[in-house]
């Protein structure tokens, strides 16, 4: 509860010790108010992909529609060069031996599939046994068999017609590979097993169309022959896929869909919904330390990124910086687990990056106090045409970050009205621990009122969602 004078000295205090925090600590959790674009600006991002050595090679590349090329960072993203001008990229795939053999992938939304083997720097195309350029045969997916090193193998997945094609001899040639998949199947997505070596597992999402009924298809041989897998799936419009690197044992898969997502841990048997909103998710990432943290990313359509750390039963959003975004393509550091927690988002306005320092974090409340007493002098800088602008510091004084912290409802006597509680894009913030924020309230203050008392109550979250109330 406040307590407010209109004399020279304003002196106010919470009973409670909260408020929202309005200026964010740098690096807070699960990416809240800290996506930065790092560039390239392209208008049409559509493919991101960070390489497996990410943690000291600090190498991104991505790659944009309309004749955007392709574009390559080696610091992280700080930085960008072009290479593959005039290509128009669809998709993007990086040879899991990219520090020995440099070599990149770039499914063309033209049609075909260019390959670099100098980390970028020149590309030809490589599509003998591909549909023609002049059937517009998109590749919006390619797939790198984890053991491209010794087996070559490389997928890639076309619209309009173009189904799943394959190449054994890295990409000098390929072949259909469509049996069990119906004429003019439009391919969204692929996801290869990471044991891929062994059995030979690889997923295809399929768009819907008239000739066919979309859902996720399955292969247990490479590629030979597909069965459809969509038990439980009620959205057969399957935007992305993401295998979980720990498959093996958990066998777990996730689908993005025009309905949220789905998962599955059984292969694929079986799926149930994620609760997740009702939106296109057109980008999944998995961490590589799911087996421990339960770390799933998603981008969705026109509402940014948004995160689970329970293995996709609850989600949250964590689009600061990314709010009404289409995100295209999510990629994160291969090095996520234990060092170089970084994500990247492809979007419509280009590539932004975050930092993840807490991985898992715990179920914990959160410790929020308010610098108290709080005392401002009622001047022209923060009393000016009857609005009072007060400002309070925030402090996380425990040893668990507090994130989504954001005001739940207001009261004011004596006809005084909350002008504003945080601007937009800032409320739900996020304070690390011994970190602190602030927030600026402005009341609207009657002549006539020389006092009154406003109480505030507030929500937080800890780390793995669970929501507190202040008091």
């Amino acid at each position: 509860m406040g307590v407010f004078t209109r004399k020279k000295l304003v002196t106010a205090y919470l009973a409670f010790g909260f408020l929202a925090a309005l200026t964010l600590a740098a690096g807070a959790r699960a990416g809240v108010n800290n996506w930065t674009t790092t560039g390239p600006s392209n208008p049409n991002d559509n493919s991101v992909v960070v390489s497996p050595g990410f943690a000291t090679d600090n190498t991104v590349f991505t790659g944009a529609w309309y004749g955007g090329g392709v574009f390559k960072s080696t610091d992280g993203g700080a930085s960008w060069i072009e290479y593959g001008n005039g290509l128009s990229v669809d998709s993007l795939t990086v040879s899991p031996g990219f520090s020995s053999d440099k070599t990149v992938f770039a499914g063309l939304a033209s049609g075909g599939v260019s390959k670099s083997t100098d980390g970028g720097a020149s590309w030809n195309k490589v599509d003998s046994g591909l549909p023609a350029d002049a059937l517009g045969t998109d590749v919006y997916s390619m797939a790198a068999s984890p053991s491209y090193a010794t087996d070559n193998t490389v997928f890639t997945g076309a619209w309009y017609g173009g189904g799943v094609f394959k190449s054994t001899d890295g990409g000098a040639s390929w072949n259909m590979y469509d049996n069990g998949l119906a004429d003019n199947t439009w391919v969204d997505s692929l996801a290869v097993s990471p044991a891929y070596g062994s059995d030979h597992i690889i997923f295809a999402g399929v768009y819907p169309n008239v000739f066919n009924t979309g859902g996720v298809f399955k292969s247990s041989n490479g590629g030979a022959s597909w069965s459809e897998y969509n038990n439980g799936l009620s959205d057969t419009t399957v935007d992305s896929l993401a295998v979980s690197p720990a498959y093996t044992g958990d066998h777990t898969v996730f689908a993005g869909t025009d309905s949220g997502v789905f998962k599955s841990s059984d292969g694929g048997s079986s799926w149930s919904s994620c609760g997740f909103p009702s939106s296109s998710v057109y980008a999944l990432a998995v961490s590589p330390n799911f087996a421990s943290d339960r770390t799933v990313f998603a981008g969705t359509q026109g509402g940014g990124v948004f995160e689970s750390t329970d293995g996709g039963s609850n989600w949250i959003a964590v689009n600061g910086g990314l709010t009404n975004m289409t995100v295209n393509s999510l990629a994160i550091s291969s090095a996520f687990a234990s060092s170089s927690k970084v994500a990247f988002a492809a979007t419509a306005g280009g590539v932004f990056s975050d930092t993840f320092p807490c991985s898992p974090c715990s179920s914990v409340k959160p410790d929020l106090t308010l610098s108290s007493p709080n005392s401002f002098w009622a001047s022209l800088s923060n009393f000016d045409a009857g609005v009072l602008s007060v400002t309070w510091t925030l402090n996380n004084t425990g040893s668990n970050e507090a994130w989504s912290v954001q005001f739940t409802s207001s009261n004011n006597t004596n006809g005084v009205t909350l002008a504003s509680t945080l601007p937009a894009g800032v409320n739900p913030g996020s304070i690390l621990p011994g970190s602190s924020g602030s927030a600026t309230l402005k009341y609207n203050v009657p002549v006539s009122v020389g006092s009154w008392v406003s109480t505030l109550k507030g929500s937080a979250q800890d780390g793995v969602g669970t929501t507190y109330t202040y008091p």
